[in-house]
């Protein structure tokens, strides 16, 4: 056994070390892809795995430099759906990680604090102690799923992709929560009974006055098909995780843009949160 010596715990107790003078990940792979089971894969490198992991890196390096937190909390931590998010400056490492053995699935970029925590505190966040802005994507995905088609939805004037004239929920923001939940979903799922047993699995305790048989979520289901005649089709299909990789893609021009211009940048998949002199 080595056991520390009075001398050396003196030592230690004057440097103070804290968890931002120690480095985990010098050396730890950004680019991840992993196979249908989710684990990961090794692969051959090309210029084009090489090109991602310098822009990667050249983005932790830059979250490394950046001081980002929420000064408003009394301690470092966020409970929600009963887990604690530690706010720290060690929680920053990005990675890009890829799906189903496939440089073409998924490609997002994850594991920073802010992606974990609930939207209400995303806006709460400052980045070098300046007050940050959140932009988002609108309906990123049906816009998405629309432009495939060769349409512009915006010139089609049909408004929010997400509405439905006849669910019985009277709070409009519960009610366009719930449609696009099993929007999304049905468009990453591979069948309706597997996509209404996600929705239901992650709104019923939110939605606890609303029943999720069945019949009520296909009933749903069946008015965005109506409402969505062009891409109806593409619903229990499977084809989300490839608009994955599409909004994978926007949000690598933009990383790759600010990190050019050494400014940070938060990335929360299709939404970005920045100072608000940005």
């Amino acid at each position: 056994r080595i056991w520390a010596a009075d001398k050396l715990i003196k030592h230690f107790e004057k440097a103070k070390y804290g968890l931002q003078n120690f480095q985990t990940h010098i050396d730890r792979e950004v680019i991840v892809l992993r196979d249908n089971s989710k684990k990961d894969i090794e692969y051959e490198d090309t210029t084009h795995t090489i090109k991602m992991r310098e822009l990667v890196k050249a983005y932790n390096d830059l979250l490394k430099r950046t001081f980002i937190d929420i000064p408003e909390l009394k301690e470092p931590i966020i409970n929600a759906d009963n887990k604690s998010i530690y706010i720290s400056q060690h929680e920053k490492f990005i990675r890009r990680i890829f799906s189903n053995s496939s440089w073409n699935k998924n490609g997002r970029f994850y594991g920073g604090w802010w992606q974990r925590i609930p939207k209400k505190w995303r806006s709460k966040i400052y980045i070098n102690d300046m007050p940050t802005i959140e932009d988002d994507y609108s309906s990123l995905h049906p816009i998405l799923l629309y432009a495939k088609k060769g349409i512009d939805y915006s010139k089609l004037k049909k408004g929010d992709p997400y509405n439905v004239a006849k669910l019985d929920i009277d709070e409009p923001e519960i009610k366009r929560k719930l449609v696009k939940t099993l929007f999304l979903t049905a468009i990453n799922a591979k069948d309706e009974r597997s996509c209404f047993q996600a929705v239901k699995s992650e709104l019923q305790t939110e939605i606890p006055y609303f029943k999720f048989t069945f019949e009520n979520l296909e009933s749903v289901l069946k008015q965005l098909k109506i409402n969505h005649p062009a891409i109806s089709d593409d619903f229990c299909k499977g084809k989300g995780i490839g608009l994955l990789n599409l909004d994978s893609q926007i949000a690598e021009y933009i990383i790759e843009k600010f990190v050019s211009s050494d400014i940070p940048i938060l990335c929360v998949h299709d939404s970005f949160i920045v100072s608000t002199k940005q």
